[in-house]
């Protein structure tokens, strides 16, 4: 009886194990399968206490190349544009915390 109580113990030990081990390999599978994150909008640029954020930058060259294009205006290169769009950007972001500071409500 004591060899039968050792070996049911056994066999219940080993199945828990395969469990566990079949249980861990479905979970890892489903993580595997889970949906992939979608980037919504990128910092770029950390300004004091705020930022800077990728489609504010793509609306506002967006902005401008529009009125650009209906003015018949030639902007700058490419590299150029885009560092005086965040430099603006960033002031602007300066400013705005400035004003809030100051007690400025728009």
């Amino acid at each position: 009886m004591n060899n039968l109580f050792k070996i049911n113990r056994s066999l219940r030990t080993l199945l828990l194990g395969a469990t566990l081990l079949a249980a861990s390999g479905s979970y890892t599978g489903a993580l595997a399968q889970a949906p992939q994150r979608e980037v919504l909008d990128k910092v770029i640029a950390i300004v004091d206490e705020g930022v800077v954020l990728q489609s504010e930058l793509n609306a506002r060259l967006e902005e401008i190349n529009s009125q650009a294009l209906q003015s018949g205006r030639q902007l700058p290169s490419e590299a150029d544009l885009l560092a005086q769009v965040i430099e603006a950007l960033v002031i602007e972001s300066l400013q705005m915390q400035f004003a809030d500071r100051m007690g400025v409500r728009f």
